[in-house]
């Protein structure tokens, strides 16, 4: 990843394949300028049978657009967003890796645009999960909301970047997730403020409980800082189930499976409802 430093990518080789499937040719979806409210399922721009996709999504100056991703259309997908200025774009992406999976976002944002994010992941896996965002306007955000939980003996990989290049710019990176089985996650987050993002404010945080007893999770949120009077903070946790959490649902006539399901689920919660949108682009 870019300005990530040393390669953590065990499965280097896998990852090579499915980038190999990307190919050459991506698909361009443009939306026009000043357009409020535009949808675009993504899905209806990637033929059925295709192993992999390139996506360049350009939004134009002042529009708002929301993109759906859903299910394991294909099993290598890369997306490239460029927003003009003053544009907003919200991007849910909802993966099933049930086989070896790549998923990655690059985007470039500029003057008070606003770009988020939210991922939902289930694996049963290996599944690749990169994103690179450059803050490149005064006033621009962006935010990254992810959700993943890995059964079986999955492997879920994740780097998360995001680069503060222009003044009071604000990044917020929020990764949460269940480790089942024998899953083995790695997650990389990393916020760089340039010497020009002058009164940037940047939050990175990772949570997991580790529900398998052969599970494994290695966290590392990285700040790399280059100029004064910025606000940056990072957290990290990985925690098993409380029994004491156990106990209380039991004690309200819940089984014990029943009780794990209801503080998972609780834990993975989203609590942030979006914007319902009403005008669709077709391929």
């Amino acid at each position: 990843m870019t300005h990530m430093g040393k390669n953590i990518i065990e499965q280097e080789q896998v990852v090579r394949e499915l980038q190999s499937f990307l190919g050459d040719s991506p698909i361009f979806i443009h939306v026009p300028p000043k357009m409020e409210n535009y949808i675009i399922d993504v899905s209806d721009y990637i033929s059925g049978d295709s192993r992999g996709a390139r996506v360049s999504i350009f939004v134009g100056n002042g529009s708002s657009a929301r993109l759906a991703v859903h299910g394991d259309r294909t099993r290598a997908c890369m997306f490239e967003f460029i927003l003009a200025d003053y544009a907003t774009v919200f991007c849910e992406m909802n993966h099933v890796a049930c086989s070896p999976s790549l998923r990655g976002v690059q985007a470039t944002v500029g003057l008070g645009s606003h770009f988020s994010l939210r991922e939902e992941i289930r694996a049963e896996s290996f599944f690749y999960s990169r994103c690179d965002v450059v803050l490149k306007g005064a006033g621009s955000s962006f935010k990254d909301v992810v959700r993943y939980r890995g059964s079986a003996r999955s492997e879920i990989d994740m780097e998360r970047a995001a680069r503060h290049a222009a003044s009071r710019t604000a990044s917020f990176l929020d990764a949460r997730g269940v480790a089942g089985g024998e899953t083995k996650v790695k997650w990389r987050g990393k916020v760089r403020v340039e010497k020009q993002a002058s009164k940037a404010s940047a939050f990175q945080r990772h949570d997991a409980i580790v529900a398998g007893s052969l599970a494994q999770v290695d966290s590392a949120p990285i700040l790399e800082i280059y100029t004064h009077d910025i606000s940056c903070k990072h957290s990290a946790s990985i925690q098993r189930i409380n029994p004491e959490q156990v106990f209380y649902f039991e004690s309200r006539g819940l089984d014990e499976k029943e009780s794990r399901k209801e503080i998972l689920d609780g834990f993975l919660a989203i609590h942030n409802p979006t914007e319902h949108t009403s005008v669709i682009a077709r391929p």
